[in-house]
């Protein structure tokens, strides 16, 4: 039997997206094995470390070296695996040079994101468009870099491992699906942060900004401009691309930037819909968060929206005019959300993990 350690990167960062799936299937993991058998390495400067009874956490590298992924996998933490001769967990998109691991590799949007950048990259010039090289090519790098190294890789739909599989030649059976969940949204606790009088129970639209142009915000920004009746909440970072958009006057829409995670809650809790118009996605979490609140949802109709959601949820064409948010919503749903939950929940993922663990280590 080896012991097992997991590359505890992730704990350098905001426990949103893929930081978030680390630590909650690292919190359920603790329940499947006993103590000294598993193992969270992480950085000496870690912030967000989840509490844990059975796994072990264990602290390496220097104190005052600054902590980069790829860098700290490929050195600190490699060499404490492979002394060791223990078996890696990599949850994150980074890879470490340790052979035989179980790697994640959530998505492949980096490698087709420029086609999404381009009024960006066409704005911001020659700087923009190298630094973007660059990051493709580490992801690239580190996405060849598990398929030499890794005897599986974990995603988290089958939308990704089709990408996967197509984009790098690894053979299918290599490649497991375990999904996010969303049984973390019933331990925090929801709190109006906002003295806005305009964000009122059920009397806004809500959506997640983001930085990357594929999230599509423009969208939202577009449906605010041709609703000025309804009221629109953006929480979370806006594409610098659109602040021309932005800087335009839209009394009825209101920008956050980052919100904690009791006032996201709220927001997503007491809107009247949650919008989606990501136009790629590897899993796309918000939805299942909302729909766990008994929200109503409405997303881009892309692939990986129908597999994960089928008939739970409202869908749009994330590139088409504005339509009637109000007038969707009135369009009856079939699908059994109750069905969608148990199906995509961190517990089942979790065990799904266990499973392969003890298979390829124990």
């Amino acid at each position: 039997m080896k012991k097992v350690m997991i590359n505890g990167y992730f704990t350098q960062k905001h426990i949103n997206g893929i930081p978030r799936y680390a630590t909650e299937i690292v919190k359920r993991l603790d329940n499947y094995f006993t103590e000294g058998e598993i193992e969270l390495v992480v950085p000496r400067d870690a912030v967000n470390v989840p509490e844990l009874k059975n796994i072990r956490v264990t602290r390496v590298g220097k104190r005052d070296e600054k902590t980069v992924g790829i860098l700290w996998g490929n050195t600190s933490f490699a060499r404490y695996v492979n002394k060791n001769k223990a078996g890696c967990i990599n949850f994150t998109n980074h890879v470490e040079y340790v052979k035989n691991s179980l790697s994640m590799l959530h998505d492949t949007i980096w490698a087709r994101r420029d086609k999404y950048e381009l009024e960006t990259l066409q704005k911001k010039g020659g700087k923009l468009i190298l630094r973007r090289m660059i990051g493709r090519n580490v992801s690239n790098l580190e996405a060849y870099m598990k398929k030499k190294t890794a005897k599986f890789i974990i995603t988290v739909s089958e939308f990704s491992k089709e990408c996967i599989a197509n984009q790098f030649h690894i053979e299918r059976d290599r490649i497991k699906v375990f999904g996010s969940g969303w049984e973390h949204m019933k331990e925090i606790h929801s709190a109006n942060e906002s003295d806005d009088e305009r964000i009122r129970k059920g009397n806004y639209f809500f959506s997640l900004g983001n930085l990357y142009p594929h999230k599509n915000i423009k969208w939202v920004i577009n449906e605010a401009k041709k609703m000025p009746e309804e009221t629109f909440v953006i929480a979370g970072k806006v594409p610098y691309a659109f602040l021309d958009v932005i800087s335009c006057e839209l009394p009825n829409t209101i920008f956050l930037e980052h919100v904690s995670e009791r006032f996201m809650k709220y927001l997503m809790e007491n809107c009247k819909a949650l919008l989606f118009p990501s136009l790629e996605e590897g899993f796309g979490l918000p939805p299942l968060e909302a729909l766990s609140l008994g929200t109503q949802v409405i997303a881009s109709d892309i692939p990986v929206m129908r597999e994960i959601y089928g008939d739970t949820i409202h869908y749009i064409n994330p590139v088409g005019e504005a339509v009637d948010l109000n007038e969707i919503l009135e369009k009856k749903l079939y699908g059994n959300i109750s069905e969608i939950l148990e199906e995509h929940s961190w517990n089942r993922s979790a065990s799904q993990w266990a499973e392969l663990i003890k298979e390829v280590y124990m």
